[in-house]
């Protein structure tokens, strides 16, 4: 999601992750997956959390 409206419903998450509340700041994620077809797929990013 990217530049997601905070009003849209189908974008809304309540900021917690296992019960308690996840601190803001940027959460740096990259993502290396096998797929079925012996094909790879690397995904990088950052993912911003404000309160």
């Amino acid at each position: 999601i990217e530049d997601a409206d905070p009003n849209l419903e189908e974008v809304y998450w309540d900021g917690y992750f296992n019960g308690k509340p996840v601190l803001p700041g940027v959460y740096v994620y990259m993502t290396d997956l096998l797929l079925e077809d012996d094909e790879q797929a690397l995904y990088v990013g950052d993912i911003t959390v404000v309160n």
